[in-house]
C-alpha cells in the first residue's frame, strides 16, 4: 500500500497518509494548506471511526485547526466519501451539498436564494 508524504516544515517532519485513505493526486491537490493543520501528526483513525465509535476526537481537533476552513472546502469540492473532514461528517458534507446544488440551481433560474415568486 502507498503512502503521500507531507512535509510539514522544519526539520522534515512527515505525516505519513496512507493512499487507501487520502489518493497519491488527492495529496499533491490539497494545497500548501495542508501544511498547517492541526491533524498532520494525529491517528487518521480518529477522523475514520469504525462501528460504534464516536468522531468527537477529530471534531474536537478540527474545531482548533486554523485551516479547517480550507479542510472543509476541500472536501466539499473533492468529495471525500468517508471520515471527517474539516469538522463535518459524511451526511454533513451531503447535506452542504444538496443544499448548494438547490442554491445554483436557484441561481441559474434566476430566483432568490429562499422563495421566490
Amino acid at each position: 500500500m502507498g503512502s503521500c508524504d507531507i512535509p510539514l516544515g522544519p526539520g522534515g517532519t512527515t505525516t505519513r497518509l496512507l493512499a487507501r485513505v487520502i489518493p497519491e493526486a488527492a495529496c499533491a491537490a490539497m494545497g500548501p494548506w495542508v501544511l498547517g493543520a492541526a491533524c498532520a501528526g494525529a491517528d487518521p483513525a480518529i477522523f475514520f471511526p469504525g462501528s460504534g465509535r464516536r468522531d468527537t476526537e477529530a471534531r474536537q481537533l478540527c474545531a482548533q485547526c486554523p485551516v479547517w476552513a480550507e479542510c472543509r472546502e476541500y472536501s466539499l469540492a473533492t468529495g471525500p466519501h468517508w471520515g471527517v473532514w474539516g469538522g463535518l461528517d459524511e451526511s454533513e458534507r451531503k447535506s452542504i451539498a444538496r443544499r448548494r446544488r438547490r442554491q445554483r440551481a436557484r441561481a441559474r433560474r434566476g430566483l432568490t436564494t429562499r422563495g421566490a415568486a
